[in-house]
């Protein structure tokens, strides 16, 4: 290790083992959770399903069948929809770099708080007509 030159180096597999904290994931994860805790959970949930109901009610407007229910006692940041031909609509909005999930046939849109409702716009332009 840089810290030991005295130790012998191993010549098998135990010569990839790491032999220090991994100080970078620690600060990067300190940082994380410093502006989580900053911006508050309840301000990211509250932004988190405002998205989601915007997402919701837009998808309808356009015409795609919304699965997810609109009731707020069950809410979740979570917006399924159906859309024709989903498989190749999810692998041509990932390759505009719009990332939604694909599961079961049916596209799934996660808001959080790093998003903005401008995400949304640029959503439904690149899922053209339902």
């Amino acid at each position: 290790t840089l810290d030991r030159p005295d130790l012998p180096l191993w010549e098998d597999a135990r010569s990839l083992d790491g032999g220090s904290p991994p100080h970078l994931v620690h600060n990067c994860v300190s940082a994380y959770m410093r502006f989580h805790l900053g911006v508050g959970m309840n301000e990211i949930s509250r932004h988190s399903l405002e998205l989601a109901t915007l997402a919701r009610n837009a998808l309808e407007r356009a015409g795609f069948r919304v699965l997810t229910s609109g009731d707020e006692a069950s809410r979740a940041a979570i917006v399924t929809f159906e859309a024709r031909d989903a498989p190749a609509r999810w692998e041509a909005l990932r390759g505009r770099g719009i990332f939604l999930s694909l599961r079961r046939g049916l596209l799934r849109v996660s808001a959080y708080y790093f998003n903005h409702p401008a995400d949304l716009d640029t959503l439904l332009a690149g899922l053209g007509k339902p």
